[in-house]
C-alpha cells in the first residue's frame, strides 16, 4: 500500500463513525469467515478499530480468510446485510462491499423479511 493511500486510510478511520448495527455486522461478518484487513476496507476504518470492535463482542480476531465464501448464503452475511441496511447503507453500498449485484441485495432483504418485494 502506497503511503499516500495508507495516509487516506487513517483520515478516513478518524473520522468513522460506526453506529451499533455496523459493529453488530462486522461480527457477524468476521464470524462468517471475513478477515480483519477485508473489514476494514468495506468500512473504511483502520485494523486496529476492527479488532477493538470484535475484542468488545468476545470475538477473537483473524487477519486471514478462514473459508471461501460463496454467494450471500452464509446466514451470518445475510443478517449483517439486513442490519447494514437499518443503519442506512444503500443498496449500491451493499453491492460493492459484498460484490455481487443490487438484485441480490434486494433478494436477500426481501428474504429476511427487511422488504417486501
Amino acid at each position: 500500500m502506497s503511503a499516500e493511500r495508507a495516509a487516506r486510510r487513517l483520515q478516513l478511520a478518524s473520522k468513522r463513525t460506526l453506529g451499533e448495527q455496523e459493529r453488530d455486522a462486522i461480527g457477524l461478518l468476521h464470524r462468517a469467515g471475513w478477515p480483519v484487513p477485508e473489514l476494514s476496507m468495506v468500512f473504511e476504518t483502520s485494523d486496529g478499530t476492527i479488532r477493538r470492535h470484535l475484542r468488545e463482542q468476545g470475538v477473537t480476531p483473524v487477519d486471514a480468510r478462514r473459508q471461501q465464501r460463496v454467494g450471500l448464503e452464509h446466514p451470518l452475511e445475510r443478517e449483517a446485510i439486513a442490519r447494514l441496511w437499518q443503519a442506512g447503507w444503500s443498496l449500491g453500498e451493499l453491492a460493492l462491499a459484498f460484490g455481487c449485484p443490487k438484485a441480490l441485495v434486494w433478494i436477500v432483504l426481501c428474504e429476511e423479511g427487511v422488504l417486501e418485494g
